[in-house]
């Protein structure tokens, strides 16, 4: 009898507990909906003050101001909307043009406890109500209230202000209510996107910001070698830019998830920007966003504006693999791929004929594909897209004018590092974009604009050192071109060229 009172008490106070929920893992499930912001020329902060301190937040792990600043930003920087986007909350920055402030005031949930029946039998057996606390879903509704402000951040001038309140529901079990906070948070933001004064606001600033400018644009010139009639680079850019850290499948002995791989699409997607690309010639699809199907549509779709003198760049950060059935079948990993399913992945010979049917005068694939310091392993045994790569170039099916970079040289798991926020290859790659590869080892002149020569020059000399110095072993990476051309390596990313 003692032991069954006890069972009791145990039960009924077990029933009282709630599960306290990591903030970062929670908001990864929402994405802002509403009208999508147009895109404007200018540097904005973020920063997240949360003023509520109650049960409900100290249900949530992590810092929420902070973690949700972190997904704020990522949103802002998947979709491009602005020049440059930056953390008020994990960093600081003097140079913006406009801080957007939200301050977290009030965040409640509406808890319904458990039914009376649940109440009553507990009394006697200390079970029921236990089983309705978490195993049985509700629909419980939490409200958000967050002040957002747009500041002059030389002045401290107060711009714009408004105050949302959203409500939402979601079902979850009594044991998570903190969930649902979630969804009314992230849903003043969905709200915030779409207000037409936000809008208003950010367009205003952009005209100043682009007026301003003006003398400063006059010191870029373009190339004399590709300038028309019309003063413009006949040369159109296309890129297909694609990250994926977080997997549909993850497991352990498969497709593990990463830590880099989306931060390499979006610092190379900025790299372009800097280089003059156009936010509209730029297809980033990062994590959720690269699936088979969505990737299947901006290769066979979006890709048909790309005309027969134009430039196509794909970027893959992410995994790659072989069929352990067929090693001749090679895939890139898609967001949704089944590493039980090969063929749920891209295969690198799909990819290759869908840019031929675009007929571009040339084709630039970059590669970070085994960089999560695991590679996909079956049986022990490493597998990497490698060796599809050095067979093509043996045989000369590498296409005319196609430049291929490839991440690492060898089967061994390839590697990302806290030193770099990026994996080896992105990391060399961005910096020798970004100028490093101007003139590298004499390999062309030191003239403000970096060739493909440059480039190569740099990424095997550069990558190398680097991997040692960090990891104490030399990674290299692999490139290939089509036969016959040297001019292939006087091409060049930049599309907004300045020479000194």
């Amino acid at each position: 009898m003692k032991k069954h009172i006890v069972l009791i008490l145990i039960m009924i106070i077990a029933g009282c507990t709630h599960e306290i929920m990591p903030a970062r893992q929670e908001l990864y499930d929402y994405t802002p909906t509403g009208s999508i912001l147009e895109k404007y020329d200018l540097a904005i902060g973020i920063e997240f003050v949360n003023q509520v301190n109650n049960k409900t937040t100290k249900l949530i792990e992590g810092d929420l101001a902070t973690e949700l600043s972190i997904w704020f930003v990522e949103y802002l920087e998947d979709n491009e909307v602005f020049k440059e986007v930056v953390n008020l909350n994990t960093s600081y920055k003097k140079d913006l043009d406009v801080k957007l402030k939200g301050v977290i005031k009030s965040l409640n949930v509406h808890d319904p406890g458990v039914s009376g029946v649940s109440s009553a039998l507990g009394f006697f057996w200390g079970v029921a109500p236990t089983v309705e606390h978490y195993f049985i879903e509700k629909d419980i509704e939490s409200t958000a209230t967050v002040q957002f402000q747009l500041i002059n951040p030389v002045t401290n001038e107060l711009l714009w202000n408004t105050s949302i309140t959203e409500s939402a529901t979601k079902t979850v079990t009594l044991s998570e209510l903190s969930r649902t906070t979630f969804a009314s948070l992230t849903k003043t933001i969905s709200t915030l996107v779409s207000e037409p004064s936000f809008k208003k606001h950010l367009a205003e600033m952009h005209s100043k910001h682009l007026i301003a400018k003006l003398p400063e644009e006059k010191m870029y010139a373009i190339d004399k070698s590709s300038e028309t009639a019309a003063g413009v680079d006949p040369i159109r850019r296309w890129a297909v830019v694609i990250g994926i850290s977080n997997y549909k499948h993850p497991s352990p002995n498969g497709l593990a998830n990463l830590i880099f791989a989306d931060d390499d699409a979006r610092a190379f997607a900025r790299t372009l920007r800097n280089l003059g690309w156009s936010n509209s010639h730029i297809k980033l699809m990062l994590n959720k966003q690269a699936t088979k199907r969505n990737i299947d549509i901006a290769l066979e779709s979006w890709l048909t504006k790309a005309g027969p003198n134009d430039q196509i760049v794909l970027f893959w950060a992410g995994h790659g693999y072989s069929d352990p059935e067929d090693p001749e079948k090679v895939y890139f990993a898609c967001y949704d791929t089944d590493i039980n399913i090969p063929a749920t992945g891209y295969r690198m010979d799909r990819i290759r004929s869908v840019l031929e049917e675009r007929k571009a005068r040339n084709v630039i694939v970059l590669a970070d594909t085994c960089h999560a310091g695991k590679l996909i392993t079956r049986g022990g045994r490493g597998m990497s897209i490698v060796p599809q790569i050095n067979k093509m170039h043996r045989e000369q099916k590498t296409p005319k004018g196609w430049i291929f970079m490839v991440g690492a040289d060898t089967d061994r798991k390839a590697i990302e590092h806290s030193s770099w926020k990026n994996g080896a290859f992105t990391h060399c790659l961005v910096n020798a974009l970004s100028g490093k590869a101007d003139g590298y080892l004499s390999s062309g002149p030191k003239d403000g604009i970096v060739t493909m020569g440059e480039l190569r020059s740099y990424m095997n000399t550069a990558m190398p050192d680097e991997t040692q110095k960090v990891l104490g072993v030399a990674k290299r990476p692999v490139i290939a071109t089509s036969t016959g051309d040297p001019d292939i390596w006087n091409l060049t990313l930049q599309a907004k060229q300045h020479r000194r």
